[in-house]
């Protein structure tokens, strides 16, 4: 079994199948196709030039148990395309994120369907993870509200193989800091969006405290970005920061965008 995943996660790998590169996404789905043979059915999904395959065992219109995985992954050399193997492990993009895995899936897949070939167990793979998923799994969920799978096996996340069976919500704040542009020589003058953006952002701070462990389970309020000013002899009259926020259920979004506003900053988008 373990030389089988090796072998499809090697083929795959040599795909460069970045969300820009259509046809080597549609590569990794034949090389799919090719290593299940006759023993399922194959039912591609495009939206917006993504690719979403699902591979189901013929007559199963949707199965109780799905598989799932992506096959784009985050741009990079062309030599991190070519697998390497040292001792045990293999080297190259996506091998853990998430070729490698996904290849696993198939290979386990493909073992239940030998001892049951009418298993009800698919495997579905995916083309814009890297760009956030709502063209592939968004849109198969969208598509199949009516008659979902009972369970879903996605190994991509977690530490050290722990079973993760919640995830935090995902919101990107854009904010708008205004003040008074003045010479940086006559602070008096005007009102430094800057410093107000950086008492924002330390507020901020206070209020989502940084996790210090990498199991803890809060949210996190993280900026990521910040664009100000025009020269460097003037006061800045606006300042933009980017946030990332990762949200638990316990905190709404309306919730973390009014504490945030609270901050003295003023959210835009």
């Amino acid at each position: 079994m373990i030389n089988k995943i090796k072998q499809l996660t090697k083929q795959l790998v040599q795909c460069e199948s970045i969300h820009a590169n259509v046809s080597e996404i549609e590569k990794t789905a034949d090389l799919f196709s090719q290593f299940f043979g006759e023993c399922v059915e194959r039912r591609d999904s495009k939206k917006s030039n993504v690719l979403s395959v699902l591979f189901v065992p013929k007559g199963i219109k949707m199965p109780q148990i799905l598989l799932m995985g992506h096959m784009d992954v985050v741009s990079a050399t062309a030599k991190a395309f070519r697998c390497t193997q040292k001792e045990d492990r293999l080297y190259g993009r996506g091998t853990y994120d998430m070729k490698g895995p996904t290849a696993a899936l198939a290979v386990a897949m493909k073992n239940i369907l030998k001892k049951n070939p009418k298993a009800s167990i698919g495997l579905l793979i995916t083309g814009d993870e890297e760009r956030g998923g709502a063209e592939g799994t968004g849109q198969f969920v969208q598509d199949n509200l009516h008659q979902l799978p009972k369970i879903v096996f996605n190994p991509d996340g977690g530490n050290a193989f722990t079973l993760v069976t919640e995830e935090k919500g995902v919101l990107f704040v854009e904010v708008e800091v205004f003040g008074k542009t003045a010479h940086a020589s006559r602070p008096w003058e005007g009102k430094n969006a800057m410093t107000q953006a950086a008492q924002g952002i330390i507020a901020l701070q206070k209020m989502f405290p940084e996790s210090k462990n990498k199991t803890s389970w809060k949210t996190t309020v993280v900026p990521t970005m910040i664009h100000g000013g025009t020269a460097g002899n003037q006061i800045p009259d606006k300042v933009t920061v980017k946030i990332d926020i990762r949200y638990v259920p316990a905190d709404t979004q309306k919730d973390i965008l009014r504490r945030i506003k609270k901050s003295t900053f003023c959210v835009i988008s």
